[in-house]
This record gives C-alpha cells, sequence and structure tokens, in this order.
C-alpha cells in the first residue's frame, strides 16, 4: 500500500497497484484475490472450520481485509468490473502497472520478451503481512486431479497412469523449465531453470510456509455467487466496506443454514421464576432455562 501511495505520487505507471475486482458468475475472482489479503490478517470466513460453520466475515479481521480491498482496488483502472486476471496479467506485460496481485501460474509469462515489455524488470515477492503479528497472506489454488466414480475398470486405470506420470518427478522437471509450477518441490534444484525462474520458484517455496485454504466446501457454488457479488461491489466503491461485508455476512449465513453443517449462533430466551425475569445466552439452537425456571 505505501508503495502504491509513493508511486502515485511519482507518476511513473497508469497503476500503481492492479488487483482482480471483476465479479464472475463461475470460480472466484475478486473473492480469490480478497482471501489473500484476508489471511495477511488473520481472518477466516467461519468460526471453527469443521464444528461450528458459523460466518464471522464481518469480523475485525474481515472488515480490515474489505478496507484493504477497496484502497487497493482506488490504485487499479476505476472500471472495477472489468478487471479480471487476463486484464491484471497484461497490464503488468505492458508497463501499465508497477504491482499486481497474480497467481503463481503467470509469472513465467511476466518475463516472457515474446509477450512483456518489460521482460527482466519484473520481480516477485510474497504476498505482504496485513498486520505485524500475522502471516503473509498465501491462499492455496483449487486445482486438484481425482478419478470419478462410474468409470470402467480401464478407464480408471487410465486415469490413474496418467496421474501418476503427471505427478512423477521427471514430468514435474519438465512442467517447471517449461514455466510451470510444479507439484513437487524436489524437481527445482535439479531442473535446467532460468534464473527468472529460479526467482519466482523460490518465492514460491517461501510462500508455502504460510499457505491457508481454498474455497473448497461443497456449498462453494452458492457461496462464491455471494462473495463475487459483494466483493465487486465493495471494490468498486458503490457501497462502503462495512456495509459489504456485514451483508455477506448475512448471505453466508442463509447459505450455510440451506445445508446440513452445523451453525451454532448466539440465542438468548426469556426464563422466568414467579416474579423474576431472566435472559440467558447460549451458542447453538438447544437452550434451556436454569433449574426452577421456565421458558416464558
Amino acid at each position: 500500500m505505501a508503495n502504491a501511495a509513493k508511486i502515485k505520487a511519482a507518476k511513473v505507471v497508469k497503476y500503481p497497484y492492479i488487483i482482480r475486482t471483476q465479479a464472475t458468475t463461475s470460480g472466484a475472482s475478486v473473492t480469490y484475490d480478497y482471501i489473500h489479503i484476508l489471511a495477511s490478517y488473520g481472518g477466516r470466513f467461519f468460526n471453527k472450520q469443521g464444528e461450528d460453520w458459523l460466518p464471522i466475515i464481518n469480523s475485525t479481521e474481515g472488515r480490515a481485509a474489505a478496507t484493504t480491498l477497496r484502497a487497493l482496488a482506488k490504485y487499479g483502472p476505476p472500471a472495477t468490473n472489468t478487471i479480471g486476471q487476463n486484464q491484471v496479467i497484461a497490464a503488468m506485460q505492458a508497463g501499465d502497472a508497477a504491482q499486481g496481485q497474480v497467481v503463481f501460474a503467470a509469472a513465467n509469462a511476466m518475463n516472457d520478451p515474446v509477450a512483456s515489455k518489460v521482460a527482466g524488470k519484473i520481480g516477485f515477492a510474497v504476498m505482504p503481512k496485513g498486520c505485524p503479528t500475522c502471516n503473509p497472506g498465501v491462499v492455496s489454488g483449487t486445482w486438484a486431479m481425482a478419478i470419478p466414480t462410474g468409470l470402467t475398470s480401464e478407464r480408471e486405470k487410465a486415469a490413474l497412469s496418467y496421474i501418476n506420470w503427471v505427478l512423477s518427478k521427471k514430468a514435474q522437471t519438465k512442467f517447471a523449465e517449461y514455466g510451470g509450477i510444479p507439484t513437487r518441490t524436489d524437481v527445482i534444484a535439479d531442473a535446467n531453470l532460468t534464473a527468472t525462474q529460479r526467482d519466482y520458484l523460490a518465492v514460491y517455496q517461501k510462500g508455502m510456509e504460510f499457505v491457508s485454504e481454498n474455497i473448497r466446501q461443497t456449498f462453494a457454488a452458492p457461496m462464491l455467487t455471494a462473495t463475487e457479488t459483494r466483493l465487486a461491489a465493495i471494490a468498486a466503491g458503490t457501497v462502503t466496506p462495512l456495509a459489504g461485508i456485514n451483508a455477506l455476512n448475512a448471505d453466508l449465513v442463509k447459505v450455510v443454514k440451506a445445508t446440513t453443517f452445523a451453525v451454532n449462533e448466539k440465542t438468548t430466551i426469556t426464563c422466568v421464576k414467579g416474579d423474576r425475569q431472566i435472559s440467558v445466552t447460549r451458542m447453538g439452537a438447544d437452550i434451556k432455562c436454569p433449574p426452577g425456571y421456565t421458558k416464558k
């Protein structure tokens, strides 16, 4: 953020910082870039994933991340809902943006002299921390390989054979040499890589120490519909970060409640005993009055 302010004051490029701010109808665009910021503040979507799925994106950390999202968006193109991953990469390659938040898969193309006007001038760094005691904001991607059910035995074996091959050291070495981001890091030392490739792969390995989980829940589709809409509005400035993140939290409560996942919300009941009346607040749905009291 401080770098972006200095770059803006120096007027050396069009955009001091560029980030995905576009909402997409399939997958994650602005959401993916936001969750890196969220991670940098130590934030999370749910209270205790796996046990209590109560959305807490409107926490102090979530609000701070939303505020930062809007602040960073101001340093990029004004038509925020037109800026997706391709536009971010293109702006960096054209030299129109000084800093960009991109997936590691785009790293090799940044210094490709055929595709980039700024080849040889691009450096790489792990996403910064949102607070002194926080970890850098690093989030995994969503790619995965699996063998679907219902295949014939022959096709299952072929699929497994391919997975074993593509994850082999030989295949992963070639993948890295051609500019890919290898899944296994034991290939990096022996691969025939350029200095630039070693530079961004070193950052990649450093970032893996802090990697946090992407959105992979079974209700990811409706969740992303909500996050893309609300976060794009925050980035555009059509709502305040506080209003937008509160609305998103309410959306996510509805999403989770439509599933079988537990949402342990605080509930308050009134209990009476003669002329005495007290309020009891507990987490969960099974709340009882103290002995001798009845629920009003």
